[in-house]
């Protein structure tokens, strides 16, 4: 599928803790690759050759935006006038270079869309399967799969954290780490990117509001600590809106309510696309104890929730919706008997419907695939 890049100036330094790859700071191999990927929502290894943290030169960061054009079925080489394609590159020649190279297709301009990502946390077929709700009348989509970064020869089961990140900012990363990736270089999140364009976006859940699925939305740590989670909750933007909610059906309708009247900090804003996640944390913890009917009734709430973004989408289809786990809980079978207290690796169900359903559909699909899917709509 062809890809377009609008043209973007991806400021990773703005979230970055202060005296971190601040402006003018020589750019490594990682950097250059990091940077691109989040522009283009490609992912482009580096030559096994080149070290990560080699100092990237001008010739091997146009080279790299070169494979990100060719991607996107762009046959045009782009050059800087210079003498000097050895010189080292820095941080902000890196973003200057994304932001003149990496423009969009005039022949086929594209507007930015409008995401509602719906997060059952732990939750597996068999969990909509058993419960036997409405999510259980739809088509799957496509299958996710949700292996970490961190990944051994004997263990690859992902967290809540890798994963809600791979969906955040499209990059796979280890366990435990929050918006960073495995180098511990922050990556600017959807949400993040969203409120810098000025488009609203909403982060919900009915776990705490330092939850791993909420905090990968604005949070930026390797390790899962409130105190921590809740410094950046406070650097939040006013156009990110992070709520605790008791029921996402009730506040899937209220949002829903706020688009249709315009009314209220989660209304319809002068037209411009929006970004909402909203989560049913509890499936994952009923799943943890190995409680059916606590899990259950969680379903039930969550089932209604998507019958209702479903109804909106259908009366709203340039919006997309997408429903998806982050992993599954519990090792739950088709008879509906817990097999496990933990996480497993089995692929998640996705169902999407919308204008940009299609750029889910078939297979299975990598979690940060997902995320760099999402990140193409609202910035194309």
């Amino acid at each position: 599928m062809k890809k377009y890049f609008a043209s973007i100036l991806v400021a990773v330094a703005i979230i970055l803790p202060p005296g971190i790859r601040a402006s003018g700071q020589l750019a490594n191999v990682e950097y250059v690759h990091l940077a691109i990927e989040q522009a283009s929502g490609i992912s482009i290894p580096w030559h096994p050759a080149v070290s990560s943290k080699q100092v990237a030169n001008l010739e091997y960061l146009l080279s790299v935006i070169d494979m990100a054009n060719l991607e996107a079925g762009k046959l045009t080489q782009y050059r800087f006038h210079t003498s000097s394609m050895k010189q080292a590159v820095n941080t902000t020649a890196v973003h200057m270079a994304i932001d003149s190279l990496l423009a969009a297709d005039p022949e086929n301009p594209r507007t930015p869309g409008s995401v509602i990502l719906m997060i059952g946390d732990g939750m597996g077929i068999n969990h909509v399967n058993c419960s036997g709700g409405y999510i259980s009348t739809l088509p799957v989509s496509a299958w996710v799969s949700t292996d970490p970064a961190d990944c051994t020869q004997w263990w690859c089961i992902t967290d809540s954290a890798a994963a809600t990140t791979a969906y955040s900012c499209g990059i796979k990363t280890n366990n435990n780490f929050l918006a960073m990736n495995p180098s511990k270089i922050p990556c600017e999140t959807v949400a993040q990117r969203a409120a810098r364009a000025g488009y609203r976006s909403v982060i919900a859940s009915n776990d705490s509001l330092t939850g791993a699925t909420p905090a990968a939305f604005f949070a930026h740590t390797t390790r899962h600590e409130p105190e921590v989670i809740l410094e950046w909750l406070a650097l939040a933007p006013p156009m990110i809106t992070v709520g605790s909610l008791v029921s996402p059906a009730a506040y899937t309708e209220q949002l829903i309510s706020q688009y249709n009247s315009g009314e209220g900090e989660n209304g319809l804003i002068n037209g411009k696309p929006f970004f909402w996640m909203i989560e049913e944390a509890a499936i994952d913890w009923t799943s943890h104890y190995n409680d059916l009917p606590a899990m259950l009734a969680r379903m039930d709430d969550f089932n209604d929730a998507v019958q209702a973004a479903v109804a909106f989408v259908g009366q709203n289809p340039e919006i997309t919706l997408i429903i998806a786990g982050d992993h599954e809980t519990g090792g739950l079978t088709e008879n509906c008997v817990f097999t496990d207290l933990g996480h497993t690796g089995v692929d998640v169900p996705l169902y999407a419907f919308g204008e940009h359903a299609a750029l889910f559909t078939g297979g299975v699909i990598p979690n940060d695939e997902v995320g760099r899917r999402i990140r193409r709509i609202i910035f194309p």
